[in-house]
């Protein structure tokens, strides 16, 4: 059966069924990560191992569903001609594009169905969750071992893991940082960068955000709860501006002149930038933060061995190859620099002033924190 032959038969075929069933209980084809250990091949013999296993993989079928919310198609294809380029490799790349929390219960009930799942699984670590403690993901794949020799990152993503509990399944992919967008109608002495700028008397009616907060319940990591609620209080008598379509809808309302500003995904803001519209953006000074999110491999992957590999690529793209950099993929931190580290350190800013709001203990207490600001804004009763 030819490639073309491949596509035509859509989704998994049975071969593919077949191999991840055999991969799942251990048999024939299995590249087993649970005993890559850090040697003198490791990202040697044990990559290229895996590289041959993930080719064979395509071979059986190659179009290869993912589960990636809001990937571009612009990526997908940048990555198919990669991993043609480099690992000789060739697949058509498919994205079903379900919402995160859509995303992360499909996922659940493929795995208690036992049917192959799309070959990773993309959200923030507290969205990804219920999916870990159901045992959806991989645990067994030694990152460090088998890819740190190729992407020495990947080595130091996986050392810094910040959910441990997930550390054998998932890298963490790119580093999330919140922004104000805003339009260039704006005098500059109007410009907002800040947070407390959101409140001055022409943005009243003119502020943009999304009721899944970002702003203002993130910022408890960086004000405390006591100062967070303020600014919330405050916030709402700007009259805000509500938009569940998030932020390449909030970015959207800006870009038109809808709105003044709004807080978005940095990535989302950019690319209103490059495309030439009159927009706009601002690390918020008052309150620098981010978080990370990873791509996992769930142990159901109609493609596992393909699955690690690409997590693995995308990961290693985000500190500055040319697919994460077109994306805007990119990470912040000062050892793991990337565009975004670029472009704060462009506007002035330390970038050690970021505070990472990773942590299992911050999202967990985040997510409580919400509810009590989303009832202080209205948005949740």
């Amino acid at each position: 059966m030819n490639k073309d032959q491949r596509k035509r038969s859509g989704g998994f075929s049975r071969a593919a069924a077949l191999f991840s069933l055999l991969v799942l209980a251990g048999g024939a084809g299995q590249y087993s990560a649970a005993a890559a250990t850090a040697d003198s091949n490791a990202g040697g013999a044990k990559f290229n191992a895996l590289v041959e296993a993930a080719r064979k993989e395509a071979n059986e079928n190659s179009t290869v569903l993912i589960r990636y919310p809001g990937m571009r198609d612009q990526a997908l294809r940048m990555t198919e001609q990669a991993l043609k380029k480099d690992f000789d490799i060739d697949v058509s790349l498919v994205n079903d594009n379900k919402g995160f929390s859509e995303s992360v219960i499909t996922f659940i009930e493929e795995y208690n169905a036992g049917r192959p799942a799309p070959i990773l699984m993309y959200g923030s670590l507290s969205a990804i969750d219920p999916a870990a403690k159901r045992g959806v993901l991989r645990d067994d794949i030694d990152w460090g071992g088998v890819f740190g020799e190729k992407w020495p990152v990947i080595k130091q993503l996986d050392d810094g893991q910040a959910w441990p509990k997930i550390r054998g399944g998932c890298v963490n992919f790119i580093d999330v940082v919140y922004v104000i967008v805003y339009s260039k109608r704006l005098r500059d002495a109007d410009v907002p960068s800040s947070w407390n700028d959101l409140l001055k008397p022409h943005f009243q009616h003119n502020i943009g955000l999304s009721p899944t907060a970002i702003i203002p319940s993130f910022n408890r990591v960086v004000w405390g709860e006591e100062k967070t609620m303020d600014y919330t209080k405050k916030l709402k008598a700007q009259n805000i501006v509500w938009n569940e379509g998030g932020s390449a809808a909030l970015a959207g309302m800006v870009a038109s002149g809808e709105i003044l500003a709004a807080v978005i995904n940095v990535n989302y803001a950019e690319a209103r930038k490059k495309k030439g519209d009159p927009v706009d953006w601002n690390f918020a000074e008052d309150g620098l933060f981010y978080h990370s999110s990873p791509l996992c491999v769930p142990k159901n992957a109609s493609h596992p061995n393909l699955a690690a590999l690409l997590v693995a690529y995308w990961a290693s793209e985000g500190v500055g190859g040319p697919i994460g950099t077109a994306m805007g993929w990119s990470r912040i931190t000062p050892d793991q620099q990337g565009v975004l580290g670029e472009k704060a350190r462009a506007r002035g800013l330390d970038v050690s002033k970021f505070v990472d709001r990773s942590s299992e203990e911050e999202q967990i207490a985040e997510r409580q924190f919400r509810k009590e600001v989303g009832q202080a804004l209205g948005t949740l009763k």
